[in-house]
Order: C-alpha cells, then sequence, then structure tokens
C-alpha cells in the first residue's frame, strides 16, 4: 500500500560549516584511513587538504559558523517499490541509489568537505549505521 502511494522520499541533515575566520588547512588522512572510513577516492579527487575550525572569538570558541542543508532523494520507481514491499533492509535500497549513480548523504557531506564548506569530521557522522572507525 505504501509502495503503491509513495513517489519520492527526500531526507535531509543540518551539517556544521566551518567558521570562515578560524578554519586552517590541515593534510588529507592517509589513502588507507580514508577506504578503512569507506570514503572513496574519487570523492576527493585533486584535493590534498581539508580545513578543519581552530576555534576563535568569532564562533565562540567552537570552529563552526552556521549551517548548510545536505538532501539524499530516493524516487520511487519500481525497483524501489519491490524493496518496499518485500521490506528490503535499507542497504538493499542504498545499493538501489548507488545503482542509478546517485551520491548518498556521506558522499555529498564527503564531497562538501573537500570543498573546504565543512570538516571531515563532520562529513564523517554521514557513514551507515554500525560503522566503528572514528574520523577524529
Amino acid at each position: 500500500m505504501v509502495a503503491d502511494s509513495l513517489k519520492l522520499a527526500i531526507s535531509q541533515r543540518l551539517v556544521k560549516k566551518l567558521c570562515p575566520r578560524c578554519a586552517i588547512e590541515e593534510s588529507l588522512p592517509s589513502e588507507e584511513r580514508l577506504v578503512r572510513l569507506g570514503i572513496k577516492p574519487e570523492w576527493l579527487a585533486g584535493v590534498n587538504s581539508v580545513r578543519r575550525g581552530r576555534k576563535c572569538d568569532f564562533c565562540r570558541k567552537t570552529g563552526v559558523s552556521g549551517r548548510k542543508a545536505i538532501f539524499e532523494a530516493l524516487i520511487v520507481d519500481d525497483d524501489v517499490k519491490i524493496a518496499i514491499q518485500e521490506r528490503a533492509p535499507a542497504l538493499h535500497l542504498q545499493r538501489i541509489l548507488e545503482r542509478r549513480g546517485e551520491a548518498s548523504l556521506f558522499e555529498k557531506a564527503v564531497r562538501e568537505a573537500a570543498a573546504g564548506v565543512i570538516s571531515l569530521e563532520e562529513a564523517c557522522k554521514f557513514r551507515e549505521v554500525g560503522s566503528t572507525i572514528s574520523c577524529g
């Protein structure tokens, strides 16, 4: 029933933007560590460093200033309808999105970190549930 009436599902998360006054560049973690974190090399293509907040008076010693929304949309086609009807696990729906070439919230967050908008630690908050490796 739900699968027949649902056309689109949107997921939104707010990320903490780095403070523009105190953000500093730091080296990327090793490629091995990035792979362990689930970060694909192409998400950071051409990037040699990421940024993090150093904490200043402007940001009240938090290193962040403001927020930005990151979205993920799931268009409900026949494959998704079948998955919903069969009560497939979330991982199955994630694989459907990957086959379509759609970016996950985690990938979008990592790309925001690559652009210097958020920290890599902030991006890692969007990894799949059950991941135990810390970004910090």
